[in-house]
């Protein structure tokens, strides 16, 4: 759920059908994820479903609706090489405005596939294409477009990552004047600062060049600049704002313009599946899972072979040499405990240099480079 405030929450640049009207807004939303995977991270497969529902305020009739469905699944083909499928489908609609055609209301359908290869655990690069199509129902227009996708990444530090991205798309459409294709570069980062701020910055530049315009040939130039910043305030509420700024140019005057947008407001996250401190002390569910005790979260890695295994976490800067392992132990089992206070841990392993998914983790989250970490809870006593 978040609260907050837009000055831009009816502007649609591309259509230029409504004008801007700065309201209040209430909105909230609810995601669900299931997710499968092998013992050793070679294959996921994620589910996901997601609802969201906003409401205006006075100045705006009624608000917006979204649902929409995920599926992606990971394959590791090499200790370095990963692809990447994913599907997924959205319909949005929007609460009918007095006298005016309902052209915010969208169907959208996606496939796209990547592959991704990972350098010395600090680069990662990435090449791949996506599909979308598109149907407008109270515009009766459909729309499919092509796009190839190339981007680097480079990991700075243990939490915090840049990535290039250059992407060149191809629209078609039952509408000609609608048809475009063009080239977009953006530039995005992901930086943890101090007081546990949070901050994603945002740099792109994009060219459409529009062949079938009827007067002429028309070209759109835009940048946009943006950021985002968060802050958990406990387990579950967080506060965010985020703002951007949108300058487009154009041989056709009537698209060029200039938009701002900030939003601020808390987020709750009121239901979460996450294992509690009784499930895991008292009953461990997964031999290798972390257990939490009053000494302690005792952490598990398996591997005969290893000549050394450390962990590496949010607690300890990332750091190989703070937490070793002692092991191994009868089958191969290496294990330490650490005392971490109540809160969200993010973590991994280190097997004799080489940094490994943590198997058996209560969460796990891509780390943005191809890599897998787990995400712990520890609870309040």
């Amino acid at each position: 759920m978040a609260l907050g405030h837009d000055n831009q929450i009816l502007a649609d640049y591309q259509l230029g059908v409504v004008s801007p009207v700065a309201d209040g807004f209430m909105s909230g939303s609810s995601h669900f994820l299931v997710r499968f995977a092998d013992y050793k991270s070679d294959h996921r497969l994620d589910l996901a479903a997601n609802v969201a529902e906003v409401r205006y305020g006075d100045k705006v009739e009624g608000g917006d609706t979204e649902l929409g469905a995920t599926a992606a699944y990971r394959h590791r083909l090499l200790a370095s090489l990963a692809l990447d499928v994913v599907g997924s489908g959205s319909w949005f609609r929007r609460d009918e405005q007095a006298g005016a055609k309902p052209v915010f209301d969208q169907d959208l359908y996606s496939g796209d596939a990547r592959l991704s290869w990972a350098l010395a655990k600090q680069w990662v690069l990435t090449g791949g294409g996506r599909y979308d199509w598109a149907r407008y129902p109270g515009r009766e227009e459909e729309q499919s477009q092509e796009t190839l996708i190339l981007s680097g990444g480079r990991r700075l530090g243990q939490r915090n990552h840049v990535t290039l991205e250059l992407l060149y798309r191809w629209l078609d459409s039952d509408v000609p004047e609608s048809e475009y294709e063009g080239p977009t570069a953006l530039i995005r980062g992901r930086f943890n600062l101090p007081l546990s701020l949070t901050l994603t910055p945002i740099l792109a530049y994009g060219h459409r060049s529009f062949q079938n315009y009827p007067t002429k040939e028309r070209w759109d130039d835009s940048w946009q600049y943006g950021f985002g910043v968060g802050r958990p305030v406990s387990s579950r509420v967080s506060v965010f704002m985020d703002g951007s700024f949108l300058h487009q140019l154009s041989n056709v005057a009537d698209f060029q313009f200039d938009e701002a947008r900030i939003s601020a407001g808390f987020a709750f996250q009121l239901v979460s599946s996450h294992p509690g401190s009784t499930v895991l002390t008292r009953t461990p569910a997964r031999r290798l899972a972390p257990e939490i005790s009053k000494d302690g979260v005792r952490f598990r890695y398996r591997t005969p072979k290893a000549r050394s295994v450390s962990l590496v976490g949010d607690w300890n800067g990332w750091s190989v040499e703070r937490n070793p392992l002692r092991g191994p132990f009868k089958g191969g089992v290496w294990e330490t405990t650490v005392p971490l206070k109540p809160g969200i841990w993010r973590y991994a392993f280190v097997v004799d240099g080489v940094w490994q998914a943590p198997p058996e983790a209560p969460r796990t989250e891509d780390d943005g480079f191809g890599g897998v970490r787990g995400v712990l809870e520890v609870p309040e006593p």
